[in-house]
């Protein structure tokens, strides 16, 4: 420890924790901008720059924040971060998990500009499930966030009930919109057309697939561990 004291490895996992998750999220909420001036003859390219740049810097800060959990020491962590200590395996693949929003974000903008969608009414189903997108990860933002401060503080407990359900949500909305989308393509595109629009749904179902796995991996750590709260009783029983 560099200043003799127990929260140091905790305050720093937060800290990084926070820079991360703020990437990821930026990552996500460009993608509504993006379409927005993919129509609108905007400059859409140098909104897929921005989320390149930002991808990177995920990985970035995703490798710093695991790098502060798997190099501390248990004499580093202490008895009040007994619970990094504990759950160390399963954070980093939470974090890891998390670089896969990320991820699909960037391949988001990376097909937009080379698939070039037609921007006919389907789009505006893909409009709708990349602001779906952005809504849910605004609520995985602050679950992830709010997850890893009580895994840092052993005083603190978080119930996560609302957060993984507004996920779970607004991914079964996303999968009707591509559902949608994909239906009306079909019925006034032609073929090579509507190929494409399934291409570009599949690839936003991704992106909201990825946040519903983050939200996954909290579940299963909540199951054995007191102080999160991730479902409700009846969640459980029907898991079950």
């Amino acid at each position: 420890m560099t200043d003799g004291s127990d929260t140091t490895v905790g305050d720093r996992i937060v800290a990084g924790t926070e820079r991360y998750v703020s990437r990821v999220e930026g990552c996500v909420t460009l993608i509504p901008e993006l379409l927005e001036g993919y129509v609108e003859g905007g400059p859409y390219r140098e909104t897929a720059e921005r989320i390149r740049t930002l991808e990177s810097e995920c990985d970035h800060a995703g490798r710093r924040v695991s790098a502060a959990i798997t190099t501390a020491s248990a004499e580093q962590v202490g008895l009040r971060n007994s619970r990094v200590h504990i759950n160390s395996p399963q954070v980093v693949a939470l974090f890891q998990t998390l670089d896969e929003v990320a991820n699909a974000a960037e391949q988001v903008a990376e097909e937009l500009l080379t698939v070039g969608p037609p921007t006919g009414a389907p789009f505006d189903r893909l409009r709708e499930m990349a602001d779906r997108a952005t809504e849910a990860m605004a609520a995985l933002a602050g679950a992830v966030v709010a997850f890893v401060r009580a895994l840092c503080d052993p005083a603190d407990s978080v119930t996560l009930v609302d957060e993984v359900e507004a996920v779970r949500e607004s991914e079964s909305a996303c999968d009707r919109l591509r559902n949608d989308a994909v239906a009306a393509a079909f019925d006034d595109a032609p073929a090579a057309e509507a190929l494409l629009y399934r291409e570009f749904a599949l690839l936003l179902d991704g992106l909201l697939d990825a946040m519903e796995d983050v939200t996954d991996r909290m579940v299963l750590i909540s199951s054995n561990e007191p102080w999160v709260t991730t479902q409700t009783d009846r969640d459980r029983t029907t898991a079950e």
